[in-house]
């Protein structure tokens, strides 16, 4: 139909530009440049391309750029530039290496950020919406975060920032667009998951905030749809009169909503990136790529035991080498009298040589080591929960 509208969104993309594991180096269907091929395919004058946050962290190569050329432009920020997205949110990791990195990312990434519920040196950061012509007909776009990132990230990195609750920013800037603006159909980028079932309505969380994409479903009329992420889930339906999708992590996936405003139909749905990587981005990031696997390969140094995963749910419910080892490590730096730390999925743990590799492939987002105090009680209550 030639008054077809297509939105295409990314999310969680982490850092992910080429189609491979880092860990084993293994050919994975990822990354932004598997995900060009697809806008190349299905992109065209009717068709919005949007991120929705949570792209400066997460991959090696984004955390090699940022140890090693920090000033620098970052490899995602110009493979962003060069996919062309029309607008783009922000999502929680986006703040992980703090302000100047990420006001580089949004100064260079040649495309508007739309995030309307954080303010910067006591402004709103982006417009409470945008206005877009498309085959015809009004559609208005507003982008929000989840609030809870004071809870997670370091003072330092947020000093010159304040976040307003997700949920009352949606529902006041719905009613404002629909005050003054009447559109057609109204588009939510929310860098935020879902807090319940979205079958049966029961929470699967604590409502703590994090998450409010079933309230804002629930309660806000006038979203037509709303693209979520932030839990890295694969989502696609319609809910309270509203669309959704939600998009898995590293660039595995991409959302597609075709809306026919002839009939009044919007059709939503994830395409997974099991396609050719464009050739000419993967071309384009060859330099960085090389420089960052030299990197990775590095040894570090070298133990007389060996400390590999081979069987993470076996080394989560029994004592494994290297969990013993990052907790001797932490307590001795520490000087903490006990040690807690995760395994996380797909965790190689270390071999004789230790290698920035393994470094990466187990312990994947660069967390900061914290000392708290607590009484018996509260670690009762931690191992009982």
């Amino acid at each position: 139909m030639t008054d077809r509208i297509r939105i295409l969104a990314t999310s969680d993309v982490h850092g992910y530009i080429y189609p491979h594991s880092y860990a084993d180096g293994s050919s994975k269907d990822i990354g932004l440049a598997k995900i060009k091929s697809l806008v190349n395919i299905l992109r065209d004058e009717n068709t919005l391309v949007l991120d929705n946050g949570d792209v400066l962290e997460g991959s090696p190569l984004m955390y090699h750029h940022f140890v090693k050329t920090p000033d620098e432009v970052s490899p995602i920020t110009r493979a962003m530039a060069d996919l062309n997205y029309d607008y783009i949110n922000v999502g929680n990791h986006d703040f992980n290496y703090g302000e100047e990195a990420l006001m580089m990312h949004l100064q260079n990434v040649s495309a508007p950020c739309i995030t309307s519920n954080f303010f910067y040196h006591g402004k709103p950061f982006g417009p409470n919406y945008v206005i877009r012509q498309v085959a015809g007909k009004k559609i208005a776009i507003f982008g929000i975060v989840t609030q809870y990132i004071p809870n997670w990230e370091k003072k330092s990195h947020i000093k010159h920032m304040r976040f307003v609750d997700a949920y009352l920013s949606a529902e006041a800037t719905v009613k404002l667009i629909k005050r003054l603006e009447n559109p057609d159909y109204i588009i939510c980028l929310y860098h935020g998951g879902f807090e319940r079932d979205l079958v049966n309505g029961r929470l699967t969380e604590d409502e703590t905030g994090e998450n409010e994409g079933y309230k804002i479903l629930r309660n806000i009329r006038g979203i037509d749809v709303m693209i979520s992420g932030h839990q890295h889930r694969t989502e696609a339906g319609k809910l309270y009169d509203t669309y959704y999708t939600q998009t898995a992590a590293n660039g595995a996936e991409l959302a597609c909503i075709d809306i026919y405003p002839d009939n009044n139909t919007i059709e939503p749905r994830i395409l997974k990136a099991d396609i050719d990587a464009d050739p000419d981005m993967l071309k384009l990031f060859e330099k960085d790529e090389a420089t960052c696997q030299a990197w990775l390969d590095q040894t570090l140094g070298t133990t007389n035991v060996d400390l590999r995963v081979t069987d993470e749910f076996d080394a989560r419910l029994h004592k494994s080498q290297v969990i013993t080892f990052l907790n001797k490590v932490q307590q001795e730096k520490t000087g903490a009298d006990l040690s807690s730390n995760a395994l996380f999925l797909g965790a190689t743990g270390f071999g004789r040589d230790i290698t920035m590799r393994d470094l990466v492939s187990t312990y994947v987002y660069p967390n900061t080591t914290v000392v708290k105090k607590i009484t018996g009680k509260i670690l009762r209550e931690y191992l009982e929960k």
